[in-house]
């Protein structure tokens, strides 16, 4: 468990989590960033599997392209 002293460690989720549970305010910023970051991630992905259920190859394509590049500037934005 973490103390409500202790600072949010923003690269783990769970503690990120912990320290948002408790009431600590840098866990309760790093858990609202956290969400903001997943909003649009998450609607791209649910885009995409609503498109591919609907047949429409062309937006199926676009929408992956779009889902890619999400991720790849997080995980690269994420290495360094």
């Amino acid at each position: 468990m973490v103390s409500p002293t202790s600072s949010a460690a923003g690269s783990e989720i769970g503690k990120t989590l912990a320290s948002a549970f408790v009431g600590n305010d840098s866990g309760i910023i790093y858990l609202a960033i956290l969400i903001l970051i997943a909003t649009p991630v998450f609607r791209v992905a649910i885009s995409s599997v609503y498109f591919v259920k609907e047949g429409d190859r062309k937006y199926v394509l676009i929408s992956l392209a779009v889902l890619s590049m999400l991720i790849f500037a997080l995980v690269s934005g994420y290495a360094g």
